[in-house]
């Protein structure tokens, strides 16, 4: 239990930079540059994160960081996660 109580002071000290992250990522992903621009920087982003976390052991690790927002209690941090993982694709 260690680790998850250490995990878990590593949420909430760290949970405004990583909301702030998450957010930024989320508004980025939403905005319809790929389409306005001709460019293909948000599939440029969003394919390699896919790769790496489409692996089993990313899968649990991501399961962990879930576990360890939830027990932080930090409902922000927790809908922010969520919403960027659906944004990838990963569930």
């Amino acid at each position: 239990m260690d680790i998850v109580k250490s995990g878990v002071s590593s949420v909430r000290s760290n949970s405004k930079v990583t909301k702030n992250v998450l957010l930024v990522f989320i508004v980025f992903m939403m905005l319809p540059i790929d389409s306005m621009l001709n460019v293909r920087v948000q599939g440029q982003v969003a394919s390699p994160l896919r790769q790496l976390l489409n692996n089993d052991v990313m899968k649990v690790l991501l399961t962990f960081v879930f576990y360890l927002i939830v027990v932080s209690n930090d409902v922000l941090l927790l809908v922010l996660y969520m919403c960027a993982l659906k944004k990838l694709g990963l569930y």
